[in-house]
Protein backbone atom coordinates (compact mmCIF):
# COMPACT_ATOMS: atom_id res chain seq x y z
CA UNK A 1 0.00 0.00 0.00
CA UNK A 2 1.32 3.40 -0.80
CA UNK A 3 4.62 1.93 -2.46
CA UNK A 4 6.96 3.97 -4.57
CA UNK A 5 7.13 3.37 -8.03
CA UNK A 6 10.49 2.22 -7.86
CA UNK A 7 9.84 -0.98 -5.45
CA UNK A 8 8.62 -3.98 -6.77
CA UNK A 9 5.00 -5.32 -6.30
CA UNK A 10 5.66 -9.10 -5.82
CA UNK A 11 3.87 -11.93 -5.93
CA UNK A 12 4.96 -15.14 -3.85
CA UNK A 13 8.76 -13.10 -3.17
CA UNK A 14 9.01 -12.40 -7.27
CA UNK A 15 8.04 -9.65 -9.56
CA UNK A 16 4.54 -8.98 -10.54
CA UNK A 17 4.82 -9.21 -14.67
CA UNK A 18 1.80 -7.08 -14.35
CA UNK A 19 0.74 -3.82 -11.87
CA UNK A 20 -2.68 -2.51 -13.55
CA UNK A 21 -5.40 -4.49 -15.31
CA UNK A 22 -5.04 -2.44 -18.46
CA UNK A 23 -1.06 -3.28 -18.33
CA UNK A 24 -2.41 -7.04 -18.25
CA UNK A 25 -4.99 -6.50 -21.53
CA UNK A 26 -2.54 -5.08 -23.68
CA UNK A 27 0.13 -7.76 -22.56
CA UNK A 28 -1.65 -10.45 -23.64
CA UNK A 29 -3.04 -9.18 -27.63
CA UNK A 30 0.90 -8.05 -27.71
CA UNK A 31 1.78 -11.75 -27.39
CA UNK A 32 -1.40 -13.41 -28.84
CA UNK A 33 -2.73 -11.09 -31.22
CA UNK A 34 -5.80 -12.37 -33.06
CA UNK A 35 -5.86 -15.65 -31.32
CA UNK A 36 -9.52 -16.53 -29.57
CA UNK A 37 -9.57 -14.72 -26.10
CA UNK A 38 -13.17 -14.67 -24.93
CA UNK A 39 -16.92 -15.38 -26.17
CA UNK A 40 -18.97 -13.86 -24.41
CA UNK A 41 -23.39 -14.52 -24.27
CA UNK A 42 -22.31 -15.49 -28.19
CA UNK A 43 -19.56 -12.50 -29.09
CA UNK A 44 -16.58 -13.89 -30.00
CA UNK A 45 -13.80 -11.60 -29.02
CA UNK A 46 -9.54 -11.75 -30.05
CA UNK A 47 -7.29 -10.38 -27.74
CA UNK A 48 -6.50 -7.84 -30.25
CA UNK A 49 -10.23 -6.80 -30.78
CA UNK A 50 -10.59 -7.04 -26.63
CA UNK A 51 -7.36 -4.63 -26.14
CA UNK A 52 -8.66 -2.34 -29.41
CA UNK A 53 -12.23 -1.70 -27.68
CA UNK A 54 -11.41 -1.34 -24.56
CA UNK A 55 -9.20 1.08 -26.07
CA UNK A 56 -11.87 2.64 -27.96
CA UNK A 57 -14.01 2.65 -24.39
CA UNK A 58 -11.45 4.39 -22.63
CA UNK A 59 -10.82 7.30 -25.14
CA UNK A 60 -14.34 8.07 -25.46
CA UNK A 61 -15.38 8.05 -21.56
CA UNK A 62 -13.04 10.45 -21.81
CA UNK A 63 -14.00 12.69 -24.00
CA UNK A 64 -16.95 12.46 -22.17
CA UNK A 65 -15.26 13.87 -18.81
CA UNK A 66 -14.70 10.75 -17.38
CA UNK A 67 -11.24 10.43 -15.48
CA UNK A 68 -9.09 8.85 -12.84
CA UNK A 69 -11.53 7.80 -9.83
CA UNK A 70 -14.92 8.59 -11.25
CA UNK A 71 -17.30 5.66 -10.77
CA UNK A 72 -18.59 4.07 -14.22
CA UNK A 73 -21.50 1.69 -13.36
CA UNK A 74 -23.47 -1.27 -15.42
CA UNK A 75 -27.20 -2.50 -14.43
CA UNK A 76 -27.61 -5.57 -16.88
CA UNK A 77 -27.18 -9.04 -17.21
CA UNK A 78 -24.26 -11.00 -18.75
CA UNK A 79 -23.01 -9.50 -22.25
CA UNK A 80 -19.84 -8.39 -23.87
CA UNK A 81 -20.59 -4.35 -23.39
CA UNK A 82 -20.13 -5.30 -19.74
CA UNK A 83 -16.51 -6.59 -19.71
CA UNK A 84 -15.88 -3.68 -22.21
CA UNK A 85 -17.11 -1.21 -20.45
CA UNK A 86 -15.36 -2.46 -17.00
CA UNK A 87 -11.83 -2.94 -18.70
CA UNK A 88 -12.02 0.65 -20.83
CA UNK A 89 -12.70 2.15 -17.30
CA UNK A 90 -10.09 0.66 -15.71
CA UNK A 91 -7.49 1.59 -18.45
CA UNK A 92 -8.15 5.62 -17.76
CA UNK A 93 -8.43 5.06 -13.51
CA UNK A 94 -11.94 5.38 -13.52
CA UNK A 95 -13.77 2.98 -11.16
CA UNK A 96 -16.10 0.10 -12.46
CA UNK A 97 -18.95 -0.38 -10.10
CA UNK A 98 -21.53 -3.39 -11.51
CA UNK A 99 -24.69 -3.42 -10.27
CA UNK A 100 -26.57 -6.78 -9.20
CA UNK A 101 -29.39 -6.92 -11.86
CA UNK A 102 -31.72 -8.73 -9.24
CA UNK A 103 -31.79 -5.32 -7.39
CA UNK A 104 -35.44 -3.17 -7.60
CA UNK A 105 -37.03 -0.28 -5.81
CA UNK A 106 -35.53 0.90 -2.42
CA UNK A 107 -32.15 -1.91 -3.15
CA UNK A 108 -31.32 -0.33 -6.18
CA UNK A 109 -31.71 3.13 -5.32
CA UNK A 110 -29.82 3.31 -2.40
CA UNK A 111 -26.65 1.84 -4.45
CA UNK A 112 -27.54 4.18 -7.70
CA UNK A 113 -27.30 7.04 -4.72
CA UNK A 114 -24.36 5.09 -2.90
CA UNK A 115 -22.23 4.35 -6.21
CA UNK A 116 -22.38 8.03 -7.21
CA UNK A 117 -21.72 7.37 -10.29
CA UNK A 118 -20.96 9.66 -13.64
CA UNK A 119 -21.67 6.89 -16.22
CA UNK A 120 -24.55 3.83 -16.01
CA UNK A 121 -24.78 1.63 -18.63
CA UNK A 122 -28.19 -0.84 -18.67
CA UNK A 123 -29.67 -3.19 -20.74
CA UNK A 124 -33.73 -3.76 -22.01
CA UNK A 125 -34.14 -5.96 -19.60
CA UNK A 126 -33.05 -3.83 -16.43
CA UNK A 127 -34.10 -0.53 -17.61
CA UNK A 128 -37.71 -0.59 -16.51
CA UNK A 129 -36.54 -1.04 -13.08
CA UNK A 130 -34.30 2.27 -13.02
CA UNK A 131 -36.73 4.41 -15.31
CA UNK A 132 -39.18 3.33 -12.04
CA UNK A 133 -37.16 5.44 -9.72
CA UNK A 134 -37.42 9.04 -9.10
CA UNK A 135 -35.81 10.12 -11.89
CA UNK A 136 -33.96 12.75 -9.36
CA UNK A 137 -31.64 10.05 -8.73
CA UNK A 138 -30.17 10.22 -12.36
CA UNK A 139 -29.34 13.36 -11.98
CA UNK A 140 -25.43 14.11 -13.49
CA UNK A 141 -25.48 10.59 -14.73
CA UNK A 142 -24.79 10.07 -18.59
CA UNK A 143 -27.08 7.14 -19.25
CA UNK A 144 -26.38 4.17 -21.97
CA UNK A 145 -28.20 1.43 -23.43
CA UNK A 146 -26.30 -1.49 -24.36
CA UNK A 147 -29.31 -2.84 -26.75
CA UNK A 148 -31.69 -0.61 -28.40
CA UNK A 149 -31.89 3.15 -29.60
CA UNK A 150 -30.82 6.10 -27.92
CA UNK A 151 -34.02 7.94 -27.22
CA UNK A 152 -33.80 11.28 -24.51
CA UNK A 153 -33.40 9.52 -21.93
CA UNK A 154 -30.35 7.13 -22.99
CA UNK A 155 -27.34 7.04 -25.51
CA UNK A 156 -26.35 4.17 -27.53
CA UNK A 157 -23.86 2.48 -25.95
CA UNK A 158 -22.32 2.03 -29.59
CA UNK A 159 -20.78 5.46 -28.85
CA UNK A 160 -18.82 4.10 -26.57
CA UNK A 161 -17.55 1.66 -29.51
CA UNK A 162 -17.02 4.00 -31.88
CA UNK A 163 -14.17 5.99 -33.70
CA UNK A 164 -9.90 5.66 -33.34
CA UNK A 165 -9.05 8.36 -30.96
CA UNK A 166 -6.38 6.79 -29.07
CA UNK A 167 -6.88 6.60 -24.77
CA UNK A 168 -5.63 9.23 -22.61
CA UNK A 169 -2.01 8.33 -21.04
CA UNK A 170 -3.42 8.56 -17.82
CA UNK A 171 -0.98 7.05 -14.68
CA UNK A 172 -2.51 4.37 -13.54
CA UNK A 173 -0.76 2.16 -10.64
CA UNK A 174 -1.48 -1.14 -8.60
CA UNK A 175 -2.72 0.71 -5.75
CA UNK A 176 -5.57 2.63 -7.40
CA UNK A 177 -8.74 1.20 -7.13
CA UNK A 178 -10.19 -0.83 -10.34
CA UNK A 179 -13.73 -2.03 -8.95
CA UNK A 180 -15.98 -1.15 -6.13
CA UNK A 181 -17.73 -4.44 -5.76
CA UNK A 182 -21.23 -4.39 -3.82
CA UNK A 183 -21.55 -7.41 -1.06
CA UNK A 184 -24.88 -9.36 -0.72
CA UNK A 185 -25.99 -7.23 1.96
CA UNK A 186 -26.41 -9.85 4.79
CA UNK A 187 -26.12 -7.52 7.42
CA UNK A 188 -28.10 -4.79 6.48
CA UNK A 189 -27.69 -2.82 3.04
CA UNK A 190 -25.03 -3.91 0.90
CA UNK A 191 -21.64 -2.05 1.70
CA UNK A 192 -19.17 -1.33 -1.65
CA UNK A 193 -15.94 -3.04 -1.64
CA UNK A 194 -13.36 -0.96 -3.46
CA UNK A 195 -10.39 -3.74 -4.63
CA UNK A 196 -7.78 -1.95 -6.51
CA UNK A 197 -5.70 -3.25 -9.25
CA UNK A 198 -3.56 -5.31 -8.26
CA UNK A 199 -5.86 -7.58 -5.89
CA UNK A 200 -7.38 -8.37 -9.33
CA UNK A 201 -3.78 -9.02 -10.85
CA UNK A 202 -3.24 -11.40 -7.61
CA UNK A 203 -6.75 -12.91 -8.12
CA UNK A 204 -5.39 -14.09 -11.81
CA UNK A 205 -1.98 -15.80 -9.98
CA UNK A 206 -4.78 -17.54 -7.54
CA UNK A 207 -6.56 -19.08 -10.26
CA UNK A 208 -3.51 -20.25 -11.87
CA UNK A 209 -2.46 -21.67 -8.88
CA UNK A 210 -5.77 -23.40 -7.68
CA UNK A 211 -6.37 -24.57 -11.35
CA UNK A 212 -2.92 -25.58 -12.42
CA UNK A 213 -3.66 -24.89 -15.48
CA UNK A 214 -1.84 -25.51 -18.36
CA UNK A 215 -2.01 -25.05 -22.84
CA UNK A 216 -4.81 -26.38 -23.92
CA UNK A 217 -7.16 -25.57 -20.72
CA UNK A 218 -10.31 -23.40 -21.71
CA UNK A 219 -12.78 -22.50 -18.88
CA UNK A 220 -16.63 -22.17 -19.05
CA UNK A 221 -18.62 -20.25 -17.02
CA UNK A 222 -22.61 -19.04 -16.39
CA UNK A 223 -21.57 -16.87 -13.26
CA UNK A 224 -23.23 -13.19 -13.07
CA UNK A 225 -20.99 -10.44 -14.33
CA UNK A 226 -21.32 -8.29 -11.80
CA UNK A 227 -20.11 -10.52 -9.24
CA UNK A 228 -16.35 -11.26 -8.34
CA UNK A 229 -17.01 -14.32 -9.22
CA UNK A 230 -17.45 -14.58 -12.41
CA UNK A 231 -15.29 -10.97 -12.83
CA UNK A 232 -12.31 -13.18 -11.49
CA UNK A 233 -12.79 -16.65 -12.66
CA UNK A 234 -14.39 -16.30 -15.85
CA UNK A 235 -12.36 -12.80 -17.11
CA UNK A 236 -9.49 -12.20 -14.99
CA UNK A 237 -7.80 -15.62 -14.22
CA UNK A 238 -8.07 -16.81 -17.98
CA UNK A 239 -6.55 -13.46 -19.13
CA UNK A 240 -3.66 -14.03 -16.52
CA UNK A 241 -3.35 -17.75 -17.39
CA UNK A 242 -2.72 -16.45 -20.58
CA UNK A 243 -5.87 -19.78 -21.88
CA UNK A 244 -9.61 -18.49 -23.42
CA UNK A 245 -12.73 -18.55 -22.09
CA UNK A 246 -16.57 -18.65 -22.33
CA UNK A 247 -18.97 -16.69 -20.29
CA UNK A 248 -22.87 -17.63 -21.13
CA UNK A 249 -25.74 -15.43 -19.87
CA UNK A 250 -27.89 -18.08 -17.78
CA UNK A 251 -27.19 -21.33 -16.00
CA UNK A 252 -29.26 -24.00 -17.24
CA UNK A 253 -29.08 -27.67 -16.11
CA UNK A 254 -30.41 -28.98 -19.11
CA UNK A 255 -27.85 -27.62 -21.65
CA UNK A 256 -24.76 -27.10 -19.22
CA UNK A 257 -23.12 -30.37 -20.31
CA UNK A 258 -23.93 -29.93 -24.09
CA UNK A 259 -22.47 -26.36 -23.73
CA UNK A 260 -19.32 -27.92 -21.79
CA UNK A 261 -18.79 -30.19 -24.69
CA UNK A 262 -19.30 -27.61 -27.72
CA UNK A 263 -16.94 -25.33 -25.62
CA UNK A 264 -14.30 -27.49 -25.42
CA UNK A 265 -14.36 -26.91 -21.19
CA UNK A 266 -11.50 -28.28 -19.19
CA UNK A 267 -12.36 -25.68 -16.33
CA UNK A 268 -15.78 -24.78 -14.64
CA UNK A 269 -17.17 -23.02 -11.74
CA UNK A 270 -20.56 -23.84 -10.95
CA UNK A 271 -21.76 -23.26 -7.58
CA UNK A 272 -23.94 -24.11 -4.78
CA UNK A 273 -27.49 -24.96 -5.84
CA UNK A 274 -26.14 -25.11 -9.43
CA UNK A 275 -24.51 -28.45 -8.13
CA UNK A 276 -27.70 -29.93 -6.71
CA UNK A 277 -29.92 -28.86 -10.15
CA UNK A 278 -27.19 -30.91 -11.89
CA UNK A 279 -27.40 -33.50 -9.64
CA UNK A 280 -30.97 -33.94 -10.44
CA UNK A 281 -31.02 -34.12 -13.70
CA UNK A 282 -31.84 -37.54 -14.86
CA UNK A 283 -28.36 -40.27 -14.87
CA UNK A 284 -27.13 -40.57 -18.68
CA UNK A 285 -24.37 -42.84 -20.54
CA UNK A 286 -23.02 -38.87 -21.48
CA UNK A 287 -22.80 -37.96 -17.68
CA UNK A 288 -18.42 -38.37 -18.26
CA UNK A 289 -18.65 -37.81 -21.97
CA UNK A 290 -16.75 -34.30 -21.67
CA UNK A 291 -13.32 -32.89 -21.08
CA UNK A 292 -13.38 -31.26 -17.77
CA UNK A 293 -10.61 -31.84 -15.91
CA UNK A 294 -11.52 -29.80 -12.85
CA UNK A 295 -14.16 -27.83 -10.73
CA UNK A 296 -14.45 -25.08 -8.80
CA UNK A 297 -16.24 -26.00 -5.21
CA UNK A 298 -18.58 -23.68 -3.41
CA UNK A 299 -20.62 -26.21 -2.09
CA UNK A 300 -21.81 -24.50 1.04
CA UNK A 301 -20.90 -27.14 3.09
CA UNK A 302 -23.07 -29.25 1.60
CA UNK A 303 -20.38 -32.54 0.96
CA UNK A 304 -22.85 -34.90 0.02
CA UNK A 305 -22.98 -32.92 -2.90
CA UNK A 306 -19.38 -32.57 -4.01
CA UNK A 307 -18.94 -36.31 -3.66
CA UNK A 308 -22.12 -37.20 -5.52
CA UNK A 309 -20.75 -34.87 -8.20
CA UNK A 310 -17.44 -36.29 -8.47
CA UNK A 311 -18.39 -39.62 -8.31
CA UNK A 312 -20.99 -39.44 -10.90
CA UNK A 313 -19.12 -36.68 -13.24
CA UNK A 314 -15.85 -37.87 -13.17
CA UNK A 315 -14.50 -34.22 -11.95
CA UNK A 316 -12.31 -33.04 -8.99
CA UNK A 317 -13.40 -30.68 -6.91
CA UNK A 318 -11.25 -27.56 -5.63
CA UNK A 319 -13.06 -25.91 -2.63
CA UNK A 320 -12.52 -22.60 -1.82
CA UNK A 321 -12.88 -19.55 0.92
CA UNK A 322 -14.22 -16.66 -1.09
CA UNK A 323 -14.73 -12.67 0.55
CA UNK A 324 -15.30 -9.38 -1.21
CA UNK A 325 -13.61 -7.73 1.50
CA UNK A 326 -10.39 -9.71 1.29
CA UNK A 327 -10.15 -9.35 -2.60
CA UNK A 328 -12.30 -11.86 -3.92
CA UNK A 329 -12.29 -15.29 -4.75
CA UNK A 330 -9.74 -18.14 -3.96
CA UNK A 331 -8.57 -16.34 -0.75
CA UNK A 332 -8.17 -20.05 0.27
CA UNK A 333 -8.13 -23.11 -1.62
CA UNK A 334 -7.05 -26.89 -1.45
CA UNK A 335 -4.70 -27.93 -3.46
CA UNK A 336 -6.03 -31.58 -5.54
CA UNK A 337 -4.08 -34.84 -4.42
CA UNK A 338 -1.92 -36.59 -7.39
CA UNK A 339 -4.34 -39.38 -7.51
CA UNK A 340 -7.09 -37.14 -8.48
CA UNK A 341 -6.14 -34.96 -11.30
CA UNK A 342 -7.28 -35.55 -14.90
CA UNK A 343 -4.68 -35.31 -17.49
CA UNK A 344 -7.30 -34.83 -20.55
Amino acid sequence: HGKPAECPWLIQGKPAEWHTIGELVAARAAANGDAFAFEIVGRRLSYAELHGLTDRVAANLHALGIGKGDRVCSFMFNCAEQVLLWLGACKIGAVFTPFNAALVGTDLAYTLTDAGGAVLAVDQENRPKLDALDPALRDGVTLFLTDGPADGAYRDFAELLAGDAPPPDVRVGPEDPAVIMYTGGTTGLPKGVVLPHFAWICAGYRYVECFETRPGDHHYSMLPLFHVGAMQLGILGPLVADIPATVDKWFSAKTYWQRCRETGATIIDPIGSMLMFLLERPQSPDDRDHKVRISLGAWAQMHHLRDRFQDRFGIPMVNVYSMSEGGGVLLIANRLPVSARRTR
